[in-house]
């Protein structure tokens, strides 16, 4: 069924702010819609797209968290040429890469998750269309790229909180002069913590990684062999 246009065809139906906003706007167009039984169906990129719903959510919390940080964690009166005040600097710095980072990743899972699924229900080559998008380079190396993101901004914002922290511990805290440097003992045993911790999850991250690919190495060698798109069918048990 076509989509009708019935509604801008009549001018007394649109408002006077419909006419501001058409003006001001350009002009777009909807797809159409189309009572397709097999958009009820489960496919393999719905199964995708879910997994990167989850990661889109992470990656809103971690922004927020990060702007949090910006709000509630500077202190008063920063020295830039204080040990203190150089961690306090490179913790904002960390920050700062979490929080791009983390936008950087919440838009492109939630850009692609939208598109892909308009196109999946864009009409009965609906799935080709989403499939094509889907697997371009483009939204590919988007896709990894945001995945990375949220991968390094974990382990980053639990070494910048350290960091704040450690800007914190050291207004109440009673330095002891080491060389030329003020240091503060509590402060670093917690920013030693706290780095230990972000070196942890990356080394946890790390180890998933390279687990993945060595099961995904195992899948492009059965593809070669025979009987690859059969795996059931291809055990002497079914023959």
């Amino acid at each position: 069924m076509q989509r009708e246009d019935s509604y801008g065809d009549n001018p007394k139906s649109e408002s006077v702010l419909d006419n501001v906003v058409a003006s001001v706007l350009p002009q777009c167009s909807t797809m159409d819609l189309r009572n397709d039984p097999r958009f009820t169906n489960s496919n393999v990129i719905e199964k995708r797209l879910a997994a990167f719903s989850g990661l889109a959510i992470v990656a809103a919390i971690t922004a927020g968290l990060a702007v949090d940080m910006y709000l509630h964690g500077i202190t008063e009166g920063v020295q830039l040429v204080s040990f203190a005040g150089a961690v306090e600097i490179i913790g904002l710095l960390a920050m700062s890469s979490i929080l791009f980072m983390s936008l950087t990743a919440a838009l492109v899972f939630i850009y692609q998750a939208y598109f892909t699924h308009r196109l999946m229900t864009a009409g009965p080559s609906g799935f080709e269309l989403a499939s094509g998008f889907y697997l371009h380079d483009v939204a590919v190396r988007w896709r990894h790229f945001a995945v990375r993101c949220i991968v390094l901004a974990l382990p980053m914002l639990l070494f910048a909180t350290g960091c704040m922290l450690y800007a914190r511990l050291s207004r109440y805290e009673a330095g002891t002069i080491v060389g030329r440097v003020e240091i503060h003992p509590v402060a670093v045993i917690t920013l030693l913590l706290f780095t230990a911790g972000a070196l942890v999850l990356h080394s946890i991250a790390g180890k998933h990684d390279r687990l993945f690919e060595q099961e995904y190495a195992k899948r492009a060698a059965r593809e070669g062999t025979a009987d690859s798109g059969r795996p059931l069918l291809g055990n002497p048990f079914w023959r």
